[in-house]
């Protein structure tokens, strides 16, 4: 049997920081700016030099992965300003390796959501999902509000990820990861990258289980969504995609609602 060799690095939980914090709430902007200055020689020196030796250290020799998997809390806050550090991380990994942008995927984590947005929406949301699951499920795939449920509170929740996405599309320069690109249209994507020397598709398939987050108690609280999974998983026909499939998500399973 002839084997297949696909190179995959995966990385998580960046936490980007800067101390430009003009999007946070008054109250928390200067407390914000001084954890970022009390804490910023220590992610220095793991996140500085030694960064760019590790990544030789696992790739010497001009080896090079086949895909970059970064699943999740790029940002520290879901700060724009955050973005702009993590897109210096990027480049470094893109130069060290030797490799391009299009072969970097990205998920959203829970820190890569402005929480402190939008709590009535997201709150309400929760309770949707507890107590008429499958229709909320539905509605989020583009179907209709459950009764007596205003539209605009699903976009009220998602426009609390729009940094992350913005940075996807400008920063990171994957326009195509967007998911109003995709199936679902709001949670996730699914891209085939080009690798001429696979005799088979890799389907990368993007999740988003960050999008209902809210706080620092979420374990048991988020969701990825019956239609979320099946159409984001599955062709247009409802088979699944063929080839080696490769679903990107941030949070463990056993953290999620269902």
């Amino acid at each position: 049997m002839t084997e297949h060799r696909l190179s995959i690095l995966h990385i998580s939980d960046l936490h980007a920081r800067s101390l430009e914090v003009d999007e946070l709430p008054e109250p928390a902007r200067e407390r914000r700016r001084g954890q970022v200055h009390r804490e910023a020689a220590s992610r220095a020196r793991v996140l500085g030099a030694a960064w760019a030796d590790n990544l030789r250290t696992l790739y010497p020799n001009g080896e090079r992965p086949d895909l970059v998997c970064f699943t999740g809390d790029v940002a520290d806050w879901g700060l724009t300003a955050e973005y702009a550090r993590a897109t210096e991380l990027v480049d470094e990994i893109v130069d060290v390796l030797g490799i391009a942008r299009s072969q970097v995927y990205v998920v959203p984590g829970n820190h890569d959501v402005q929480r402190y947005t939008s709590v009535a929406e997201w709150t309400a949301m929760r309770e949707l999902l507890r107590t008429d699951t499958r229709a909320t499920a539905e509605w989020l795939a583009g179907g209709d509000p459950p009764r007596a449920v205003e539209a605009g509170v699903a976009d009220a929740v998602m426009r609390r990820t729009a940094a992350f996405w913005r940075w996807v599309e400008h920063g990171l320069g994957r326009p195509e990861l967007l998911p109003a690109r995709h199936s679902h249209r709001r949670l996730g994507y699914h891209h085939v990258p080009a690798l001429s020397q696979l005799p088979f598709d890799v389907h990368v398939i993007g999740l988003d289980s960050a999008w209902l987050a809210g706080d620092d108690h979420d374990q048991g609280k988020l969701w990825l969504t019956d239609r979320q999974r099946d159409m984001l998983l599955h062709d247009e026909r409802g088979q699944p995609w063929t080839g080696f499939r490769l679903a990107l998500v941030h949070h463990p399973l056993e953290e999620l609602a269902q």
